[in-house]
């Protein structure tokens, strides 16, 4: 009994000694997948994340790529300040546009998007919201969390 009341113990300094150094918190994440036929499938994401710290400035770099087999039909991205108040509004039309180099072809169908939507101020939050139309289904994946913090 007293192994598990110490070890018990042990994993909570454990759990606050990391929560110290947390840069940011998902608070909402929710994909939906709409399957109509084997040619057109629609994915939505809606995710809001909680920015802490200037570390935690990656999740507010955002990315997504367009080519022939995907199209991105809507991406809203709104950013509130530490007191909750909207900041900024981004649209699809407010991203970069680029193109993708891959190494292997000096031209490539791809097109990157990328906006940079992090705020001075912290703790903020981004909540962003994104359709996407889709010739093909093997390209989802979940994880927890694609970083440390």
């Amino acid at each position: 009994m007293m192994r598990f009341r110490l070890l018990l113990i042990l994993s909570c300094i454990a759990i606050v000694a990391k929560a110290e150094r947390v840069d940011a918190i998902v608070e909402q994440s929710h994909t939906t997948i709409k399957v109509f036929s084997e040619k057109k499938i629609l994915k939505t994401v809606n995710r809001k994340i909680q920015i802490i710290s200037e570390r935690g400035d990656e999740h507010s770099q955002l990315i997504f790529s367009e080519d022939d087999f995907k199209e991105m039909r809507e991406y809203t991205v709104r950013i509130f300040n530490s007191a909750g108040q909207l900041a900024h509004t981004y649209y699809k039309r407010n991203f970069e546009e680029g193109m993708d180099w891959t190494g292997l072809n000096y031209y490539d169908d791809t097109r990157i998007f990328y906006l940079d939507a992090s705020l001075s101020g912290y703790p903020y939050t981004i909540e962003y919201t994104y359709t996407m139309v889709m010739d093909y289904i093997f390209d989802f994946s979940w994880s927890a969390s694609n970083s440390e913090y």
